[in-house]
């Protein structure tokens, strides 16, 4: 009977540790040091074959001269040869560098040996198993390729054999392990006083006389005996009460403190580690997410590629996530998550066989409200991250739980817990995505889990991440000990994360105590993301909208006119889309040489883009029947537009079907003109005529107040507004003693994460740009008036063009940036006399409501909103929506709307957002709701202006004058994407409602419906089936779903 009541006054825990590390100093017991090695530099491909010819190469020295650079690649080659005295014994290759840090400042390497890719060597990978069993002369050509750091690292390179004694290190872990989980346990533990006391007597066992003497190894393997007897024997022989269900994983940021280039390297390095240990380690499995990293490893090492595959057919490895990358999922749009799902599903279905069904998201920043309906209709039914803990206002209550998004689709939701423990025990709310499996993070991972009632299992994702790595050595060996289910711990054991979603969602499906949570899951951190890096979040918007609209003209061009559908090019530019959605890439918190590579991703698909463009839409102006030099306007939206401005070059004057002489407006070689009637999803030809001499003004101007059919406006000599009122109603809209679009710039410095924050105290210091030149009229013709400002601020030029048009009721600002400051937030406020607890803001196929006073914490936190096109405050009488063409960052306090415009971080990033920018934001003042005012179609139409092309007379043109391809009833229904499908020459249509009611819709298509069918957004599955009525369909949309109808037009 073992006497636990008497306290540990002998140490026995730091004498077990102490004995244990003494017995690991004999784990490596013979070394050699590796010499003859040769190194080169470059970024190349060859040394790792072994008749590769290294005689020009320099001799590298042992461990003496550094070596490297900054963004640094080299070569490290020679041939190993196993001494006779190894002949044998287990060999490893030890590996040094100098180098200490975090592995973003470390030299990284991917090993060949006798030319094949075997592993790698980082930071936290050092030493690689060369053979189990040597033979004395044998050798092994060694090919490592090198990369040093983004910084400027010199590194001493050395390489030393050593023989292996696995006897050793089973015995070091065997102690180690239960030591650590005691040092968590409480002192009054009954379970810590048996566990003394045992591992006291295990390393008694032990003889340090003459350590390395084969008495020395004779004790060694009597403590190993009583430790397998009794101690993993007897008392761990009990039933575990609680679990760590883990996955080994790497979270691999596609680009953050290191380009792409660099990260197809990491990518390829931490995956043939993870195959190294798969073969040492039978119980290992390891699971990683990104459908574009796996790509990036079939083309760089196709050979690497075939063995995972072989590795997922076998069970072992785990391809999970469904995105190409893991994406932002504030700024990405709705179309853009459909096609991250869409490239990233597909591919793993036709590399891997694998339909994946977890949306892994680890470290992204807030989670729009509309995903979940995407990922079921994605054929997608859980979600997992753990960034949301990073919260710095509010802990989110739940871990395991239903996420249920705006439409009511619902899907099973767990937050990993893996935490230190002590922080964890104190209340500390953060978790990682980069666990560690040992003691202190699986028992943190349980302490921190707050389910603990109906669920007895946690998730861990075990590995070093960010920059790769995955799992190490030492997380497997302690995996293995916490597998035999010491008292005090979870019982840890292998498996893949869909197995835990599987088991757990089926569990607690019916159980009455499962949470859910409604609607978007808010981060409360990194707000600055919304703003950072503004032209990239712009380019972005540009492209997702441009490949609609591409995709829209080239189908009609196939449908009509049998012209090529290029559907190599759209996937090759969706997928450079997509990767640059990644949540580093699109937030802004990436280094400068990653923004200057996305920048010719843009330049590549906004120019492919735009070709497809110009091809489709010149075939098919050039096939319409025109009676004489004509315009044809486009519209890739989903809305009819009924008057709307339309801009082509050269002097024109424009003539509508009837006849009638439409104003239009001649200013430097152009012609704007407004457009009627131009239907969804279609074009609309306008005869072109003369520019008539003199056309009446679209603003009635008196120096002051500027008055539109719509509004009457007072401005200032800044350029703001100090009054507008809405003539219909009378209703002014600007609050007593301020104005609208005032601009304000304040000292932004958050307290850390430069790039990604903006702190709740950015508000103490604002300061008023000067103005340099006054507000004046610049241009009024029939269609439109300019006012013009120009501002300045510190280094910065700021010039704004105020428009109002004659037909329009929104008043756009076109600013011209020149931004050069530092630390500093731009933003444009609009306060009005608008009550309203709620504002509502766009989102991906629909929108949400938040509060717009500050009565809780939850509510505080929201200081810095995300919305897409626009942001509406609504009394339900009247209201005042702020739209914009390529900006995120809302805010909304009581009754002023702002929107945040520039920001100037100085990390990772010193010239993050300086230099010129060109963006778009509108006023829209309306009656009733946004809902009933028409922000919508407006937002949609800011986004997508209308496109003209002058075409030649050619009354034999096989298409009518006006044509739509498809258009909807209802003006709460959005006719989205419209492309071909992607696996036959059928048609796609894309349909989502956005203003929560349930709607009868009739669709009326350019031709016959032969079949038509709703699928998922995947276009595999079937929900439905349609009966046409000719050329019309007819269903019913639910409020905000997205419907996806599959047709073929005869």
């Amino acid at each position: 009977m073992v006497n636990t009541n008497i306290a540990d006054r002998y140490f026995r825990l730091e004498r077990a540790m102490k004995i244990a590390n003494t017995v690991r100093s004999f784990e490596t017991p013979e070394s050699l040091a590796v010499t003859g090695l040769k190194i080169c530099f470059g970024d190349f491909r060859g040394p790792e074959r072994p008749d590769y010819d290294l005689s020009d190469w320099e001799p590298l020295s042992d461990g003496d001269d550094a070596y490297g650079g900054a963004n640094t690649y080299f070569w490290i080659c020679g041939t190993l040869t196993i001494p006779e005295a190894f002949d044998g014994k287990a060999v490893r290759l030890y590996v040094s560098t100098d180098q200490n840090g975090w592995s973003p400042s470390n030299p990284n390497f991917i090993v060949f040996l006798n030319g094949q890719i075997v592993s790698a060597l980082d930071r936290n990978h050092t030493e690689l198993l060369l053979t189990p069993s040597a033979k004395g002369g044998e050798t092994f050509y060694l090919a490592c390729k090198g990369f040093t750091a983004m910084r400027d690292c010199h590194a001493k390179f050395s390489a030393s054999l050593k023989t292996y004694n696995a006897e050793i290190t089973r015995l070091y872990y065997d102690i180690r392990v239960p030591v650590e989980v005691c040092s968590f346990l409480d002192d009054g533990d009954h379970a810590k006083k048996e566990m003394e006391y045992l591992l006291n007597e295990a390393v008694n066992r032990i003889d340090l006389a003459e350590p390395g003497s084969p008495a020395f190894y004779e004790s060694v393997r009597a403590a190993q005996r009583y430790m397998d007897e009794t101690f993993y024997g007897d008392f761990c022989a009990r039933e575990p009460d609680v679990f760590a269900h883990c996955i080994g994983h790497t979270h691999l940021d596609v680009a953050w403190m290191w380009p792409m280039r660099q990260t197809r390297e990491k990518t390829a390095r931490t995956f043939a580690n993870m195959l190294k240990f798969m073969d040492e380690y039978p119980e290992f499995q390891f699971m990683s997410s990104q459908a574009c990293i796996y790509n990036w490893v079939k083309n760089d090492y196709p050979e690497l590629f075939e063995r995972i595959k072989e590795a997922v057919k076998a069970g072992r490895w785990e391809v999970e996530g469904g995105m190409w990358v893991e994406a932002d999922c504030n700024l990405t749009s709705g179309e853009g998550f459909v096609r991250q799902f869409l490239y990233g599903k597909r591919f793993f279905k036709r590399e891997f066989g694998v339909d994946c069904k977890i949306l892994w998201l680890p470290d992204v920043f807030g989670y729009s409200a509309a995903l979940p309906q995407i990922l079921k209709k994605s054929g997608m039914d859980s979600f997992m991250t753990t960034k949301i803990a990073w919260n710095n206002h509010d802990k989110i209550p739940y871990d395991t739980f239903t996420w249920r998004g705006i439409d009511g689709s619902e899907v099973f939701a767990h937050f990993i817990t893996c935490a230190d423990y002590w922080n964890a025990r104190s209340g500390n709310s953060f978790t990682t995505y980069n666990g560690h499996l040992n003691p202190n993070q699986m028992m943190g991972a349980w302490q921190r889990f707050q389910h603990k009632d109906i669920c007895d299992e946690v998730l861990c994702s075990v590995g070093w991440g960010d920059g790769g790595g995955g799992t190490d050595r030492e997380m497997l060996e302690n995996g293995r000990r916490l597998a035999k289910n010491i008292p005090g711990a979870p019982s840890v054991h292998w498996g893949f994360a869909g197995e835990y979603f599987t088991k757990w969602r089926e569990r607690l499906h019916d159980n009455r105590f499962l949470p859910k949570w409604v609607g978007e899951l808010y981060l409360e951190f990194h707000r600055g993301t919304l703003t950072t890096m503004a032209d990239n979040k712009k380019y972005n918007r540009k492209s997702e909208f441009l490949y609609q609209k591409a995709e829209l003209f080239a189908y009609m061009d196939s449908l009509f006119l049998s012209g090529a559908y290029p559907k190599e090019i759209f996937d090759k530019n969706w997928e450079t889309i997509l990767t640059d959605q990644f949540h580093d890439i699109l937030p802004g918190s990436s280094i400068r040489e990653v923004y200057e590579d996305s920048a010719r991703d843009y330049a590549e698909i906004l120019a492919d883009g735009g070709a497809i463009v110009d091809s489709a839409l010149g075939a098919l102006a050039g096939a319409v029947s025109t009676s004489g030099l004509s315009v044809v306007c486009f519209n890739d939206t989903g809305f009819d537009r009924r008057t709307d401005v339309c801009g082509i070059s050269g002097e024109y004057g424009v003539l509508a079907a009837d006849g009638r002489r439409l104003p239009a407006q001649v200013s430097g070689g152009q012609t704007l003109f407004l457009a009627e009637d131009v239907p969804a999803k279609g074009y609309a030809a306008f005869r072109l005529t003369a520019p008539a001499a003199s056309d009446k003004a679209a603003v009635q101007w008196d120096g002051t107040v500027c008055e539109t059919p719509f509004c009457r406006a007072t401005l200032t000599a800044d350029g703001e507004i100090s009054s507008l009122i809405d003539k219909a109603s009378g209703y002014e809209l600007c609050a007593g003693g301020q104005t609208l679009n005032r601009l304000a710039a304040y000292v932004d410095r958050p307290y850390n994460h430069d790039a990604w924050e903006v702190a709740p105290y950015y508000t103490e210091q604002a300061y008023a740009p000067e103005t340099v030149e006054r507000c004046a009229l610049v241009e009024n013709g029939p269609v439109c008036a300019r006012f013009r400002t120009v501002r300045t601020y510190g280094r910065s030029t700021i010039t704004q063009t105020l428009v109002f048009y004659a037909a329009l009721p929104r008043i756009d600002v076109c600013n011209e940036i020149d931004w050069h400051e530092d630390h500093t937030l731009l933003r444009a406020h609009f306060p009005t006399t608008i009550h309203a607890s709620r504002a509502v803001y766009d989102i991906q196929f629909g929108n949400i409501e938040r509060e717009t006073n500050r009565n809780t914490s939850w509510e505080f936190a929201k200081f810095e909103v995300c919305g897409h096109k626009w942001a509406d405050l609504s009394d339900g009488t009247f209201g005042l929506a702020v739209l914009n063409d390529c900006k995120y960052g809302y805010r909304c306090l009581e009754g002023e709307l702002s929107l945040s415009l520039l920001r100037a971080p100085t990390e990772p990033n010193p010239m993050a957002d300086r230099g010129r920018h060109t963006f778009t934001y509108s006023l829209l003042p309306h009656a009733g709701t946004f809902a009933e005012g028409g922000v919508i179609a407006q937002g949609y139409q800011l986004n997508n202006p209308l496109d003209g092309r002058v075409t030649a007379a050619h009354p034999d043109g096989g298409l009518p004058p006006r044509l739509s391809l498809v258009q909807c009833s209802a003006e709460n229904v959005v006719v989205g994407a419209v492309k071909r499908a992607e696996d036959d020459g059928d048609l796609i249509v894309r349909l989502n409602e956005e203003m929560n009611r349930r709607t009868a819709v009739r669709l009326e298509f350019a031709r016959a419906v032969e079949s038509a069918s709703v699928v998922s957004l995947m276009e595999d599955e079937t929900y439905a089936e349609l009966t046409p009525d000719g050329n019309a369909l007819s269903l019913t949309v639910e409020p905000y779903e997205i419907v996806t109808l599959k047709l073929r037009l005869r």
